[in-house]
């Protein structure tokens, strides 16, 4: 693995944050990113999906709290 990302992301339920997350995560093209403290609501957890992790796959802990506030999302098949 090249490199991986953490980021405290708080307020991703607003779409232009999702939209910030999406361009930054693009721009530093890594493999695995690490989102904190992102407290998406868990019915938005699939319009955050489609906005920000498009292609690939993740995983949160929105099965266990009602805001998700850890969100690992990785391209490819390294894991």
């Amino acid at each position: 693995m090249d490199s991986f990302l953490t980021w405290n992301v708080r307020g991703l339920n607003d779409p232009t944050k999702q939209e910030d997350v999406k361009c930054f995560l693009h721009k530093q093209g890594v493999p695995l990113v690490a989102l904190l403290e992102t407290k998406v609501r868990r019915e938005n957890v699939n319009q955050v999906v489609n906005k920000v992790f498009g292609g690939w796959q993740w995983d949160t802990n929105a099965e266990h709290v009602p805001k998700v506030r850890i969100w690992v999302a990785w391209q490819g098949a390294f894991l």
